[in-house]
């Protein structure tokens, strides 16, 4: 089954402690590494993949296969780094999180702080 085969993507990540404390948007990210090496911009590179594995790709291979049997398919790609989350306090070196689009789709004010975002 596809579903058991995420799981193990992540057994293999190792939090890079304390690297992952450090944004990694930061000019010394590239160079915060832990004590076994593993750098701060590389494990979240990893943890992108395996999302986008795990997630991304299901979501596309899903629409196009509806598609293909005639339904009207719309997806979105949701890139917006959020002003603010009730979730976290800096969201600066998030990006777009899990989650970060829902008080867009759901018109969710009192997460959508920031004048642009209210717009």
């Amino acid at each position: 089954e596809v579903g058991a085969a995420i799981p193990k993507l992540y057994s293999s990540l190792r939090t890079p402690v304390p690297s992952c404390s450090t944004p990694y948007d930061t000019p010394n990210a590239a160079s915060n590494t832990s004590a076994k090496g593993v750098n701060g911009m590389n494990y979240m590179a990893a943890m992108r993949s395996a999302g986008d594995f795990a997630i991304t790709c299901r979501v596309r291979q899903a629409a196009q296969r509806m598609q293909a049997h005639g339904h009207a398919v719309f997806t979105y790609y949701f890139t917006h780094t959020p002003f603010y989350s009730a979730n976290y306090q800096h969201t600066g070196s998030l990006g777009a999180f899990h989650g970060a689009e829902v008080p867009f789709v759901f018109g969710d004010r009192f997460e959508l702080s920031n004048p642009a975002e209210i717009a």
